[in-house]
């Protein structure tokens, strides 16, 4: 072998090195901390959950907020959801009472919320961009929207007030949206989040992106996490606790690609998860 060659396979040799080096860093900082989050299913929390699917229509797109209460003046309670094509209102029984378009082109990315005014009008607006470096997202605590935020590597609720709650477990969540969740007639609070995870670079044709549901008890544990299979390529983080008409308990809405799941409690007297 001459010199040539035996350079050529050490020039080669360092730029295999190079490239493992650059690309084992970049995959540990976009690695879940939470093993096999790109695989749809349940990893923790196994029976906790009974889940059903509460509203399709194709014509949502990716639901993007979801909404229940005195939506609409003269109108008893209603749920509203907000889809990226469209929004619908149903009645409490879950009846499609009012369906509308709210744009016409699929792929032009409109991130809709519902918002209530002082009179308790309802309407959709398009999503207010925020710093791409200091993102803000709401989370629902009691009924309140708080700030949710990502900042030195974790989401925090309410900064700096007397309602503050940091969750330093999902700092590779993106778009991360939560609310507060009771169950056990109102003695045990968990706090539910959901967000995108996962790689997203459309020029190199990986956009791998799945929706996780992550739950924490009162003490910041971790206690159920789901990959849901809708991919998350687009906005569509929409969570919501509902209380139980008569009862301190909740159940959780948790918006998909033109569906909406349901899950409530399997059993009142909460147990501890069970890892899968």
């Amino acid at each position: 072998m001459d010199a040539d060659t035996v350079q050529r396979y050490v020039f080669i040799t360092l730029v295999i090195a190079v490239i493992i080096a650059f690309c084992i860093p970049f995959y540990l900082s976009f690695h879940p901390i939470i093993p096999h989050s790109f695989d749809p299913g349940i990893r923790l929390g196994s029976g906790m959950f009974h889940k059903t699917l509460f509203f399709e229509d194709a014509r949502l797109d990716y639901v993007s907020d979801i909404k229940y209460g005195h939506l609409r003046s003269g109108r008893g309670f209603e749920y509203c959801i907000a889809g990226n094509m469209g929004g619908v209102f149903l009645d409490k029984n879950v009846q499609l009472v009012e369906f509308v378009k709210l744009k016409d082109e699929r792929y032009s990315i409109t991130d809709f919320r519902i918002s209530l005014d002082g009179r308790g009008q309802c309407s959709f607006i398009g999503k207010i961009d925020h710093n791409p470096g200091f993102p803000v997202y709401p989370f629902e605590l009691d009924g309140q929207e708080l700030p949710f935020i990502y900042k030195n590597d974790c989401w925090i609720v309410a900064e700096g007030t007397d309602n503050e709650i940091r969750f330093p477990l999902l700092p590779f969540l993106h778009e991360a949206r939560g609310t507060s969740l009771y169950s056990g007639n109102g003695k045990n609070i968990y706090c539910a989040v959901l967000g995108k995870m996962g790689l997203q670079a459309p020029l190199a044709g990986y956009t791998l992106v799945r929706l996780n549901l992550l739950i924490l008890d009162s003490n910041g544990q971790l206690v159920y996490n789901e990959v849901l299979e809708d991919d998350a390529t687009i906005s569509c983080t929409a969570i919501k606790a509902v209380s139980l008409e008569g009862s301190a308990d909740q159940f959780l809405l948790v918006g998909g690609a033109s569906k909406v799941w349901k899950y409530t409690f399997m059993d009142r007297k909460i147990t501890q998860a069970k890892r899968n």
